[in-house]
């Protein structure tokens, strides 16, 4: 038989919420962390955070399916096959020029029109 559970909404016989991650450290229900413990945690965190930001960037990779993937130019990467990447090298002096051709309807990336 089903064992009478409440989840965190109230709805009955719902399973039960996950128990926290192996790698949280015990903490005893009945205290509250000192102080010096919240500000050693987050010093931790800002510490992560400017590690975590400092790794951003621009970087490449090659992808799963064999595309040479650039990162740090949006929010998703520019991926393509090498030969597709070579035929845009190809074009290089076409583009900077159709770049400067159409300077004014072209806004900068931020800037508002």
């Amino acid at each position: 038989m089903a064992k009478n559970t409440k989840d965190l909404f109230g709805r009955k016989n719902a399973t039960p919420a996950p128990k926290s991650s192996p790698q949280a450290e015990p903490v005893a229900q009945d205290s509250e962390p000192t102080m010096e413990e919240v500000m050693a945690e987050l010093a931790d965190l800002k510490r992560q955070l400017k590690a975590k930001e400092a790794s951003k960037g621009k970087g490449m990779k090659v992808s799963p399916k064999g595309c040479v993937s650039v990162y740090g130019f949006g929010r998703f990467p520019i991926s393509y096959y090498k030969s597709t990447w070579k035929s845009l090298f190809a074009m290089k002096d076409e583009i900077e020029a159709f770049i400067e051709a159409n300077d004014a309807a072209l806004p900068e990336k931020g800037a508002k029109k």
